[in-house]
């Protein structure tokens, strides 16, 4: 891989559709480069051979069979841990952004969705079972967030063993100028995707996961400005856990039927700083009239936890 690309994170490789599908690929065991462009349904080999250099620490190489190293075993293991955990809609959400010292950011998106019931993925069944017309899906999404504002690209729908899964890119001004800092909160381009038209749920639970990273330009001056304990229950959050380290703040809250909890840091690799967001929301519905509630809660909880995150360039 050029010496001149970005430093690589994990997220990097789980918010890209096609280096998340030759992770899972390997993981059924060792392939040939042909078995692997048609498992991982990439059909220019010129494209194969750059996403597995860019994984090539995930990835052995040897005698013409390519497997997942340790690292890689691990990070496609994780993958799965969370959609085991609970019954009801399940949601996992991984981005990948950098920022340009503009303040222009750009973004990837990976979002699985599956309903899991004790029989199975009920979602899945479903489409199974009514059809799935993937160009017809795409054409839908896409004209749907163009409806909204949202300004897309790579709209794709997907259906595998998993669930539904939904890629994106996006990039938008996600930092405005204030007081010679360039200011923002990218998960504030994340919820506003989420907002939507009120509704109802016959399923138990709701159980959201959100990951990702945000890359700062080189030599960039990154400071995060941390909500507080107090701040957060005048806003009626309920606040178990808040723990502030400096570069890290780590919590557990709880805003009316919602659960959160999460962390985000800030790590230094070189002259490039990376923000990293991790958390899980759930929340347990007793009446489907809640939905709506809950919806908001869910997109207000994580935008007050991230806080604001500033950067400025050297003079």
């Amino acid at each position: 891989m050029p010496t001149d690309e970005p430093p690589i994170h994990p997220y990097d490789i789980l918010a890209h559709p096609k280096r998340k599908r030759i992770l899972e690929a390997l993981q059924e065991g060792k392939l040939t480069f042909t078995q692997l462009m048609a498992r991982s349904a990439i059909d220019d080999s010129g494209k194969l051979s750059y996403h597995l250099g860019v994984l090539s620490r995930y990835i052995q190489h040897d005698k013409d069979l390519y497997t997942l190293s340790i690292e890689g075993r691990v990070l496609a293991g994780a993958v799965r841990e969370f959609e085991e955990k609970s019954y009801g809609l399940m949601s996992t959400t991984t981005f990948s952004g950098i920022v340009d010292p503009s303040g222009r950011l750009k973004m990837a998106y990976s979002m699985r969705f599956s309903i899991m019931t004790p029989s199975g993925d009920l979602l899945r069944k479903n489409i199974e079972e009514y059809g799935f017309d993937k160009k017809k899906a795409d054409a839908v999404l896409g004209s749907r967030l163009g409806g909204l504002g949202v300004g897309v690209e790579g709209v794709s729908v997907d259906i595998n063993k998993r669930g539904l899964v939904i890629s994106l890119e996006h990039e938008a001004q996600g930092f405005v100028e204030r007081d010679g800092w360039m200011v923002g909160n990218p998960l504030d381009l994340f919820t506003a995707q989420k907002e939507g038209k009120e509704g109802t749920a016959s399923v138990p639970g709701l159980h959201f996961q959100v990951r990702g990273s945000i890359l700062y330009p080189e030599h960039a001056m990154v400071d995060h400005e941390k909500p507080n304990k107090k701040a957060l229950e005048e806003k009626g959050v309920d606040v178990f856990e808040l723990v502030d380290s400096g570069q890290n703040l780590r919590w557990r809250v709880k805003g009316g039927f919602t659960l959160c909890l999460g962390e985000s840091r800030l790590e230094t690799d070189g002259n490039r700083t990376r923000e990293i967001v991790e958390m899980e929301i759930h929340a347990l519905l007793k009446d489907p009239s809640q939905m709506p509630e809950i919806r908001g809660q869910m997109g207000d909880l994580p935008r007050l936890l991230s806080g604001r995150t500033r950067f400025r360039l050297p003079d």
